[in-house]
């Protein structure tokens, strides 16, 4: 260790006593912040000496919003929002759709679905062809002596149950249920659809078809009873053409042939004269034989038609479907607007905002607005054309959660 009375290098002396000085003056500012710190609490002593301790509010630390809490305020707040939206799209429509009276409201980006009014309309179109041509082919293979209403007994019933069947096709069943209510596209479809009904437009809702009624009903009960009918004639000519068929085939195999000995007296017309009998024998046999497959067609085909007329699709019958569809394209008409309506998004925020005064006056500190957005397009339903669009959105402002109320 060097001796203190050392005399040191200049340049040494000089760093030496600046390191000597600094510390000095940062012992002094640490002294000066004390006295400053002793003075700042003396002074809130005295006053919580004169006024007593300041009451504390109605919570303390952190302002947390949990997974799933304040969801009814926000909630309100968007469908508000979504009833502006409806208003503000409504009339943009009314717009669009000019001087139409008749509109279809959807979901969906398609036109209404009246695919199974199509169906039925062409199966029973295709059914009536194939009786219309077996009946044809049958008469022509009887022959004008014997033509007739063929309903045997063994078929006869098959009228009556037949009646009985197609009639219980027309029955209607409803089911009733609930689903939580929130923001949605049947939201704004129905608030979209109401106001348009103020406006004294017919206004049709996808998913809700009208009662088929009973024109409807019974034109195309008659329809198929009188198809009903008509198979069951068929099923008699099966009947008889494979009667005829086994007849020929029998009378062919007792044909008495001539004795061997008396073939060459027999004149050239008599043989001439049992070659065309034979050959017509072989011509009417053909002719049953087509009619009773074309007969036993037709009733197979409508056989497959009325068991597809009961397919079930989501608890209603492919019949009960057609004919709902076949009163909604009656009362769309020609002239009609198809309205497709989305909602695509709603949206919600919070901001919390602690100080000291708010937990003196014990007010939560929460506020939150919501935001909700939607389109809409119309188009015309005869041609698919494109009427209009657009988006709507509404925002409310930031209000304080305990401040919202129902208006």
């Amino acid at each position: 260790m060097p001796d203190p009375t050392t005399k040191l290098p200049p340049d040494l002396k000089k760093r030496s006593d600046t390191a000597t000085v600094s510390q000095a003056e940062a012992n002094a500012r640490k002294a000066n912040a004390e006295a400053s710190d002793a003075e700042q609490t003396a002074a809130l002593n005295r006053v919580k000496g004169a006024l007593g301790e300041p009451a504390t509010g109605a919570f303390s630390g952190d302002v947390q919003l949990a997974d799933g809490a304040a969801l009814a305020e926000p909630n309100f707040l968007a469908r508000a929002a979504l009833m502006t939206v409806a208003t503000a799209i409504t009339k943009e429509v009314a717009k669009a759709i000019g001087e139409r009276k008749t509109a279809y409201l959807t979901t969906s980006d398609g036109p209404p679905d009246l695919s199974h009014d199509s169906a039925l309309a062409s199966r029973i179109a295709l059914v009536e062809d194939a009786c219309r041509t077996a009946t044809q082919l049958s008469d022509a293979a009887l022959g004008s002596g014997e033509r007739a209403m063929f309903a045997p007994l063994a078929t006869a019933g098959l009228v009556v149950s037949g009646v009985s069947a197609l009639l219980g096709y027309f029955k209607t069943d409803f089911k009733v249920g609930s689903d939580e209510v929130k923001v949605s596209d049947r939201d704004l479809l129905v608030l979209v659809g109401s106001e348009l009904a103020a406006q004294h437009l017919s206004v049709l809702v996808d998913g809700f078809p009208p009662s088929p009624g009973k024109k409807i009903v019974d034109a195309v009960q008659t329809q198929l009873l009188d198809l009903s009918t008509e198979v069951t004639d068929l099923r008699g000519r099966v009947v008889h053409h494979a009667a005829a068929i086994a007849s020929l085939d029998q009378a062919a195999a007792v044909a008495p042939a001539s004795p061997a000995g008396q073939q060459g007296d027999q004149t050239g017309t008599e043989g001439q004269d049992e070659k065309q009998d034979a050959a017509a024998d072989a011509q009417a046999r053909a002719a049953h034989e087509h009619a009773e497959a074309a007969c036993t067609a037709a009733t197979t085909l409508y056989d497959t038609f009325v068991t597809s007329l009961d397919a079930d699709a989501g608890g209603i019958s492919f019949l009960e479907r057609a004919l709902r569809e076949r009163r909604l394209r009656e009362k769309l008409g020609d002239k009609a607007a198809v309205l497709s309506l989305k909602v695509d998004g709603s949206w919600a925020t919070h901001i919390v905002r602690k100080n000291f005064l708010s937990g003196l006056s014990g007010k939560l500190p929460i506020r939150i607005s919501a935001t909700v957005g939607a389109s809409w397009v119309a188009y015309d339903l005869d041609s698919g054309g494109l009427l209009g669009g657009g988006v709507e959105t509404s925002k409310s402002e930031l209000q304080d959660i305990a401040a919202i109320k129902a208006s």
